[in-house]
């Protein structure tokens, strides 16, 4: 029996690179915002563990832990897991949760009772500035009880801009307050618009690349690099 091998480089050429049996984490991808690569190798990784739980084991690398998540109301049980894992890891040490009854920011509320009567006031109030019941209604059930310092924001508006006043307002407490500095920023960290409604990012997206080009003084240079940016975050969410 006579056998040809044939290799691409020389003889057995990364034979340990490729025999480590690791499961890929993505972290590099995720460094070059290749966010679908991301969600890829994220997908692959639960496959193996679901299907040879027996010999999948995570490994701690440079004292690094990552976690990618689902829903964006899962946070707190991802902390949770994050936690515990380290915790763990260090035998148990870390004493008590300190963040256990700590309110996120805008849920200063004495009471869930509260929440219904402060939406209906809050609406009313965000009306008299010139948007609908409903589109307050809608800020003060995002924004919670920091629904005041954006009704504070309506003296500094760019009032020649064409752009409704919830995005206005929205878009200009999140430059204020979330360091929005691109609208990347805007439409993705901020308002989650470029995962769950591309089509509310497109019809609004130039109007908001004008409104931040104004206020932070654009070269048409810096302008065109936003808008490519944002694109390729559009493309990257819809393919």
């Amino acid at each position: 029996m006579k056998t040809l091998l044939v290799e691409m480089q020389d003889f057995a050429a990364g034979t340990s690179s490729r025999s480590t049996k690791l499961v890929h984490g993505g972290l590099r991808y995720l460094k070059q915002f290749e966010v679908k690569m991301v969600s890829d190798v994220g997908k692959e990784r639960a496959i193996v563990y679901n299907n040879a739980p027996h010999i999948t084991h995570p490994q701690w690398m440079l004292g690094l832990t990552t976690i990618a998540g689902g829903k964006l109301t899962g946070y707190r049980k991802m902390a949770e897991t994050v936690t515990d894992l380290i915790s763990a890891e260090l035998g148990g040490e870390g004493g008590q949760s300190i963040t256990k009854n700590m309110k996120l920011s805008g849920g200063e509320f004495f009471h869930p009772s509260d929440y219904p009567t402060f939406i209906e006031t809050k609406a009313r109030k965000l009306s008299t500035l010139g948007m609908s019941r409903e589109d307050g209604a809608s800020i003060a059930a995002i924004y919670g009880t920091n629904t005041d310092a954006i009704i504070d924001l309506e003296k500094e508006l760019l009032i020649e801009l064409d752009l409704p006043l919830p995005i206005k307002l929205t878009l200009h407490y999140a430059i204020q307050f979330e360091m929005a500095m691109t609208p990347t920023d805007f439409f993705a960290r901020r308002t989650g618009a470029i995962f769950f409604d591309i089509p509310w990012v497109q019809t609004w997206k130039q109007p908001v690349i004008d409104y931040m080009e104004r206020l932070f003084n654009w070269s048409s240079e810096r302008k065109e690099h936003m808008t490519e940016e944002l694109d390729l975050r559009i493309q990257e969410a819809t393919s």
